[in-house]
């Protein structure tokens, strides 16, 4: 693991596999980002990344064109 590199993703409307692509890298990095950008509340998403203490998930509950 690299303590000292970051990854941020940026999602829309993310599918429920959207976990099992951020683990193909979140061993490899100190801390994960992850901006929402749905429209909708996706509460799945925050309950798929709870158990995971390096991931941070900023729902912003809008598109904010960041991408």
């Amino acid at each position: 693991m690299n303590l000292n590199l970051s990854a941020c993703v940026i999602t829309y409307e993310p599918g429920k596999d959207v976990i099992e692509k951020i683990l193909t890298y979140y061993y490899k990095v100190g801390k994960v980002v992850i901006i929402d950008n749905s429209e909708n509340n996706n509460d799945f998403l925050r309950q798929l990344t709870q158990p995971y203490k390096n991931i941070q998930l900023l729902q912003k509950q809008r598109n904010i064109g960041m991408g």
